[in-house]
């Protein structure tokens, strides 16, 4: 057999497979109902910090971190949209003094 055919032959193949096991993005119905779950996630956990302020009356972002299992940053964005929402205010302006309530 001709080596040349060979090696065209494999780079053909090589092409093809790689072409078949390309990850393929999501369909924009996969993406919209992604983000349907994550905005109904993100809804249930700011209800929660609310009911948890509704019964402990303060809280800071600590307590939040603990109660909901995410990152400091997605509480502080959590707060921060109730916050804009007229919910909660923050007491405070910096470091381990500050703290949430109910507005």
């Amino acid at each position: 057999m001709n080596p040349l055919i060979v090696l065209i032959s494999g780079i053909v193949l090589g092409f093809a497979i790689a072409w078949l096991l390309k990850p393929r993005p999501k369909s924009a119905p996969a993406i919209k109902a992604t983000n349907y779950r994550q905005q109904g996630k993100k809804q249930k956990n700011k209800e929660r910090i609310l009911e948890y302020l509704k019964e402990h009356g303060r809280a800071a972002n600590d307590d939040f971190e603990r109660l909901l299992g995410v990152s400091d940053a997605t509480v502080t964005n959590y707060l921060n949209e109730l916050e804009t929402e007229g919910a909660v205010r923050q007491v405070g302006n910096t470091g381990k003094g500050v703290y949430y309530e109910l507005s």
